[in-house]
């Protein structure tokens, strides 16, 4: 009689027991499906984001070329108001002639306009990548903390801290959008040999020539794939002498001071600079 009461327990344990066992393993299956759901949604999400981040770049490209032939267009009609003043002054006959540089000047003002748009554009769609770019990061859960330390053979190499901005780029910041004046050397105007004198003397207490054609004359020449931070960069436009310079700042971008925007940055993969650049020189 105990002998089977005792069989009956240890029966009713051995049930419980596998029971227990069952449902726990019922609700492991429904976390790994909630996670592998978790998942997929995360990775569908990245790539819709990476979708909008190829449009962007896409209408960035096409947008860059209008603004480029903005300018070149800009630029002509510029010339043709310059020569419809020079003739004003010749002729007598200044009414009609004063008319048709009016016209003139007017298309200059609405290519202007133009051209801002294009840049505002150009900005927003700079905006839209890096939200992406942010989303991304979040999903993918990278925290933007310094790398862990790596081991290798016993020695722990640190990883190297991001490169802070360089003394270049603070005092180029300074200068941006200071209109083109030319001979001019301050905040209230200054042109591209000026410009390059003064950040020169500012952040490598260097002082140039005055003039871009002594200035390329008396630096040490460097090729377009040789330039570093700081190099000069050089320009014949439409001239047989070097009549335009600017500072390299790295990834293919400089900075100068343009007649007819004043001091910008561009780069010098854009078709205009491209044809008119001759080469880079050093003076560090």
């Amino acid at each position: 009689m105990q002998f089977s009461k005792f069989i009956n327990r240890a029966l009713l344990v051995l049930s419980l027991l596998s029971f227990s066992n069952l449902y726990a393993t019922s609700d492991v299956t429904s976390d790994e499906s909630d996670i592998e759901s978790l998942a997929s949604g995360t990775k569908k999400e990245i790539k819709e984001l990476q979708k909008e981040i190829k449009a962007a770049e896409k209408a960035m490209l096409k947008l860059r070329k209008t603004e480029q032939a903005l300018i070149i267009e800009e630029d002509v009609i510029k010339k043709q108001a310059w020569a419809e003043a020079g003739k004003r002054k010749k002729r007598r006959n200044k009414t009609k002639i004063k008319r048709k540089e009016q016209r003139i000047l007017d298309q200059l003002t609405a290519k202007r306009k133009e051209l801002s748009a294009v840049q505002n554009q150009l900005t927003s769609k700079k905006r839209e990548i890096e939200q992406c770019n942010r989303k991304i990061a979040q999903l993918t859960n990278k925290p933007q903390q310094a790398p862990a330390p790596k081991v290798n053979n016993g020695e722990v190499k640190v990883a190297a801290k991001p490169a802070k901005k360089s003394s270049l780029s603070k005092e180029t910041k300074k200068w941006l959008g200071t209109r083109y004046r030319y001979g001019g050397n301050t905040k209230s105007g200054i042109d591209c040999s000026g410009l390059t004198c003064q950040v020169y003397k500012s952040t490598y207490n260097i002082s140039l020539p005055r003039s871009s054609a002594d200035q390329h004359a008396k630096s040490k020449k460097v090729g377009k794939h040789s330039l570093k931070e700081g190099d000069l960069v050089f320009f014949k436009i439409k001239k047989n002498r070097v009549n335009h310079v600017g500072i390299y700042l790295g990834n293919g971008e400089f900075v100068h001071a343009s007649s007819s925007r004043g001091v910008m940055i561009s780069k010098l993969s854009e078709a205009y600079y491209k044809k008119y650049f001759i080469g880079g020189g050093r003076y560090k």
